[in-house]
């Protein structure tokens, strides 16, 4: 938390890179429904199912300047 705001990591960010990004200004939006799969076989020697799910997601930003980019340098 930052001043009472979550903060989320993620890998895939630059080291160095904050990225702020109001909620209320982010659209997300599901292009397909949830595909779920499951297979029992996998786990065959054992109570275990082994469960795969794929959806495709578009993330969209309609008002750029709320997007908040922080670059930290080493001092």
């Amino acid at each position: 938390m930052i001043f009472g705001v979550p903060l989320l990591t993620s890998p895939e960010a630059p080291v160095g890179t904050i990225w702020g990004l109001p909620a209320e200004r982010v659209v997300t939006a599901v292009r397909r429904d949830a595909e779920v799969k499951a297979d029992r076989s996998v786990f065959f020697t054992s109570d275990r199912v082994a469960v795969r799910a794929t959806c495709r997601v578009g993330f969209g930003f309609p008002h750029a300047a709320a997007l908040v980019r922080i670059r930290l340098t080493a001092s």
